[in-house]
């Protein structure tokens, strides 16, 4: 029936969420027992009269720890728009009031908010179970907890404890179903719809298909980038060694210079010293042959000498010769 109030337990594992099902069904509907791992696996609802209104509660797996797939996690948790058809009216976000609100918590808002879509805030209130257990005041609870609050305030503001202990305490089931009339008048009387689900589910694949794209893009970038840097780097590379190798033909080619130089010089240094040698030598025999040319002169000069003094001689002895026999020519 349309006029029933259907109300939608989303939450993480172990957090409560049967037993809150339970203390509003007032009875035993869900299984339910202390455990930090998930009790439910399939999404399933109970109904009752709650205060002689019918009011449908749809349990759902808890986040995170259950022996679901994220996806099998996601189509189970979305069968519940289903089984509350022509949808709930209600979400109520389960938290425990004794656990803090960590990083873990954001990522469950976050999942539930990719599955449900935007319309989830504006049908939902954020629930905290194990009231018994808490100390001071919720309002400083949440106030503590930036992260907290920011949710909170994303659902319009909207919050209640129970204590799933004082299952008897039936005051704190008729505030809750007060603040969910109040929710659904803010609403127009309207429910979640199966065509906001399906626009959350658009939205999602869209999103999805989106980060794939940009996953895909990216992926592609890098490869591009790779392939291009790895162009770059055998480019510098090459350029390295048609640098090294112009270097080294460089070297090369000084040391040949270096090489001709040093043997031109030699064969210069050889050629001058040849020269040098050579010109000693006819120096040498000039100086030789005027030596012998004026040893040859003193040998002619003592010579003719020799032949000065023989000629002298034998023109001494010859008048001598004379001059005796003119003198026994006399006598």
């Amino acid at each position: 029936s349309n006029d029933r109030i259907r109300i939608v337990l989303l939450g993480k594992s172990g957090v409560g969420k049967s037993a809150t099902g339970n203390t509003i069904l007032g009875g035993r509907s869900f299984h339910s027992e202390q455990n930090p791992s998930s009790v439910t696996r399939k999404t399933e609802m109970k109904q009752t009269a709650v205060d002689g209104r019918d009011v449908s509660v749809i349990d759902t797996p808890g986040l995170f720890d259950t022996q679901l797939t994220a996806e099998e996690l996601a189509t189970e948790i979305g069968r519940s728009i289903y089984e509350s058809s022509p949808g709930p009216h209600a979400f109520l976000i389960v938290l425990q009031v004794n656990d803090r609100f960590t990083e873990q918590d954001k990522k469950a808002i976050e999942i539930l908010e990719s599955v449900f879509g935007s319309g989830l805030a504006k049908h939902a209130i954020i629930l905290f179970t194990h009231g018994d257990a808490l100390e001071g005041s919720l309002e400083k609870l949440i106030g503590g907890n930036r992260d907290l609050s920011r949710v909170v305030e994303q659902c319009g503001g909207r919050y209640h404890v129970l204590n799933n202990k004082a299952r008897g305490n039936r005051a704190q089931v008729t505030e809750l179903m007060e603040k969910i009339d109040r929710m659904v008048e803010e609403n127009g009387g309207t429910c979640y719809t199966n065509e906001m689900f399906e626009d959350a589910a658009r939205a999602k694949k869209e999103e999805e298909e989106r980060i794939q794209r940009e996953e895909e893009e990216r992926i592609q970038r890098e490869e591009e980038e790779r392939i291009q840097r790895e162009e770059e780097e055998r480019i510098h590379r090459e350029e390295e060694r048609i640098q090294r190798e112009k270097e080294s033909l460089q070297r090369e080619i000084e040391r040949i210079r270096r090489e001709t130089r040093e043997r031109v010089n030699m064969e210069e240094k050889k050629r001058m010293e040849e020269k040098k040698r050579m010109e000693e030598k006819k120096r040498m025999e000039e100086k030789e042959r005027m030596e012998r040319e004026r040893m040859e002169r003193e040998r002619m000069e003592r010579e003719r000498e020799r032949m000065e003094r023989e000629r002298m001689e034998r023109e001494r002895r010859e008048r001598r010769e004379r001059r005796e026999k003119e003198s026994c020519e006399i006598m």
